[in-house]
């Protein structure tokens, strides 16, 4: 009775042993989500809840990836401390994607920008004309208001050639 005692408790733990391997090496093969029977509060139980943990930790990264792949940089990374060297590095390279899109977008706002006047240039026309269409593309690609066009003079001054949204146009200096 008491052989057969023993061997099923060792055949107990050595199932849970073996429950517990196989979950390491699914969690080392980049497998998530990974399902444990119960345990009992004993030493096993605590490795058992340490794999659960890993997993779970595991499943944030995919997540985060993904998310930083769809360049939204609002995702949350919290390492667990200096010694989280992958949270660490996850967060590290979100913060360098996220300056280098922000830099990428503002060369193409300022790129496109560029072209819009660029293609004004094209054929030019008479001065005032020319400098109020250009005057006008700027003010509506900036979102501006208002605007004003002042031309650098022999004398060393600006002289307006034209203006855009501006209601009380004698109230502008012709000369500055």
């Amino acid at each position: 009775l008491v052989l057969a005692l023993v061997y099923l408790v060792i055949k107990n733990i050595a199932n849970h042993l073996y429950e517990l391997q196989e979950a390491a090496t699914k969690i080392a093969m980049g497998y998530t989500d990974i399902t444990l029977p119960a345990f009992a509060k004993d030493d096993l139980g605590v490795v058992a809840r340490s794999i659960r943990r890993i997993d779970q930790s595991n499943q944030q990264i995919p997540r985060v990836g993904n998310e930083i792949g769809k360049e939204n940089y609002d995702v949350q990374i919290n390492p667990k401390g200096t010694h989280d060297v992958l949270g660490n590095a996850l967060l590290n390279m979100k913060n360098a994607l996220e300056l280098h899109s922000h830099k990428d977008k503002q060369q193409i706002w300022i790129q496109t920008g560029e072209n819009l006047i660029n293609n004004l240039l094209i054929g030019r026309r008479e001065l005032q004309d020319f400098s109020l269409e250009i005057l006008k593309t700027l003010v509506d690609y900036l979102g501006a208001e208002i605007g004003t066009f002042y031309l650098n003079g022999r004398d060393k001054s600006l002289e307006l050639i034209s203006s855009t949204g501006i209601t009380a146009i004698s109230q502008l200096p012709k000369r500055i």
